[in-house]
């Protein structure tokens, strides 16, 4: 075992290894038409641009997770026959206070509380509070408050509830209670940065940042702190990029990693006043990036671990050139490079596939309390199993389960974000229903790109300015008779005049009833249309339905020729054979 006073460290390290080229690794596969075909019909895919997508920065308002009230949707109680009619009734939508709020008898009424969480305001009586002429509760848990007693409250404390009732209005549009009511979880302990001798990039030669290279080559990392040596790779030349640099990586006992440079400080740093229109946000956003860039990285990974537990624990490591690489389970595909890849006669099967994997994943996490924040077909991976998993959880956090919940969550990153994304002085703030949204619009953007649509034109359709002609051109669609109460008869009729019909076009072919419950419940103006669980109900039914089980054997197929032509299935061997050459294995 290398030693860290041996030749794996300082000056006298050995050179990176040429472990292949990329006409090797794609040689045997050019002939398939998976390669030489599918392709050709994906034109672009392109990052998202802030531009119409993003309003300009509207009023402030307050909301309830910057006062310390947690705003949750609860059913309440509804007043039966027999009382007068003068009786003022609560919302059922009710607040719940918190511990860092006023208690009921110190704060003007009504303020609710979990035990009496309904309250009555009685007309004014003429006689004492307590007489006989006062108004009783017609319902058990009914706390009646008198008009005399409303009165007596300081006027100050009576705006106050006013507009702490307005500011947290809109926290009821995510109606929390629509998914399952499981615990919250909680983290996974905490990793820390695991320094290692040896550097990612040369000063001079061929492994400077940003060169590209068809070799495949790979370096060699020692920590000290576990005497534990790794081999990292040359970036992956079909998924590098400025903000993603895929890499694989192993260590000397043969674990196999991807490993992912994390981009850094200096680079999101650049970008951050291009993405913030509003300048002031924009110098939180540097700051903020600026000091906690390090507990950022660590806290995406504790993140991961607790939403998508793994049989191979992750590390972080930063190299003497200061770079920090996440070494993490390997997922051997992207569902983008699936779905794109795939034979036409398999795409509507995969996306089948991909929806019922991810609306089950949503599902679970919602459930619990937590939501991603950022889910599009490149944060869909594959496991060697064939099962989807999620992955980049930098925005992924709880929405309910403390006082300072309110059923959304800050965004740090954002796209294929939801028409009623919040702009505020809290940020960008979306609930969960817009983990909903973006899957839709994903689905869609994975047939219309194997139809020849630009990514760009489905993206401006989504999210930029053709969104209110995709509402209206939605609505053109419902008809009560039809499944998911949209009729799917316009689409064929107008593809030729109507170019969001021409985007919809293989969908509404293909998979007309995925389509339909796509448009009902996912990709709708207010997250009130969502419905997560119809999704969830459709996504079992497509599974027990023994007519769909030829559709699970093409799946099958598309899976085992996606994952027998990733980079991983020919990075491993090339790894293991440069961990013999360097004798790290004895």
């Amino acid at each position: 075992m290398p030693s860290a006073d041996s030749n794996y460290s300082g000056r006298n390290r050995l050179p990176s290894l040429v472990l292949g080229t990329d006409s090797e690794r794609w040689a045997p596969h050019d002939k398939r038409r998976m390669v030489s075909q599918a392709w050709q019909g994906v034109k672009s895919a392109s990052a998202s641009g802030m531009g119409a997508a993003n309003p300009p920065y509207p009023a402030i308002s307050m909301h309830a997770s910057s006062i310390g009230i947690m705003r949750e949707c609860y059913p309440g109680p509804s007043g039966s026959g027999g009382g007068s009619s003068g009786r003022i009734t609560m919302p059922k939508a009710v607040v719940t206070a918190s511990p860092l709020v006023a208690s009921p008898s110190t704060l003007s009424p009504p303020v609710l509380s979990p035990v009496a969480s309904f309250f009555q305001i009685a007309p004014r009586s003429p006689g004492p509070v307590g007489s006989p002429g006062a108004l009783s509760p017609t319902f058990r848990g009914v706390t009646r408050v008198s008009m005399d007693q409303v009165c007596s409250v300081s006027h100050l404390r009576q705006r106050r509830r006013v507009q702490l009732e307005q500011s947290t209005a809109g926290v009821r549009r995510d109606g929390i209670p629509l998914y399952g009511n499981r615990h919250v979880l909680g983290l996974a302990p905490r990793r820390s940065v695991e320094q290692v001798e040896g550097t990612l990039y040369d000063e001079d030669g061929p492994f400077r940042e940003g060169a590209v290279s068809d070799n495949l080559s790979v370096r060699l990392f020692y920590a000290p702190s576990n005497a534990v040596s790794y081999l990292i790779t040359t970036p992956d030349n079909r998924v590098s990029s400025a903000a993603k640099r895929r890499r694989w990586a192993m260590d000397q006992h043969g674990g196999f990693y991807a490993a992912m440079e994390i981009k850094s400080v200096e680079d999101k740093l650049r970008h951050v006043y291009e993405a913030e229109p509003y300048p002031p946000q924009a110098q939180e956003v540097a700051l903020d990036l600026a000091t906690h860039f390090i507990d950022d990285v660590l806290d995406e990974l504790q993140k991961a671990e607790t939403l998508v537990p793994t049989q191979t624990a992750p590390h972080i490591v930063e190299t003497e050139d200061g770079r920090l690489v996440r070494l993490e389970e390997d997922f051997p595909e992207e569902v983008f490079f699936l779905l794109a890849g795939c034979a036409d006669d398999e795409l509507a099967a995969v996306v089948h596939y991909v929806f019922v994997e991810t609306i089950e994943e949503l599902w679970r996490i919602h459930s619990h309390g937590w939501m991603h924040g950022d889910i599009k077909l490149e944060n869909l991976m594959i496991r060697s199993n064939g099962r989807i998993v999620l992955i980049d959880f930098e925005n992924a956090a709880p929405f309910r389960g403390s006082a300072t919940h309110d059923g959304q969550i800050q965004l740090l990153s954002f796209d294929w974000t939801p028409p009623e994304l919040e702009h505020s002085h809290l940020g960008r703030r979306m609930g969960p229903s817009g983990d909903l949204w973006a899957l839709g619009c994903n689905l869609i953007r994975a047939f219309a790109l194997r139809d020849g649509v630009e990514d760009q034109v489905v993206r401006e359709t989504l999210l930029g300015n053709g969104r209110g002609d995709f509402f209206t051109f939605r609505d053109s669609l419902k008809c009560s008779s039809e499944e998911y109460g949209i009729s799917l008869e316009r689409i064929h009729s107008s593809i030729t005049t109507c170019a969001i019909a021409r985007m919809l076009r293989r969908f509404a072919n293909e998979a007309p009833r995925l389509l339909q419950y796509i448009l009902a419940h996912s990709t709708t103006p207010t997250p009130a249309e969502r419905n997560e669980e119809a999704g969830v109900d459709l996504a079992r039914a497509l599974v027990a339905d023994p007519a769909n089980a030829q559709m699970w054997q093409t799946v099958r197929g598309a899976l085992d020729s996606s994952i027998e032509h990733s980079g991983s299935t020919w990075v491993r061997p090339k790894l293991d054979e440069a961990r013999a050459i360097l004798e790290l294995d004895q």
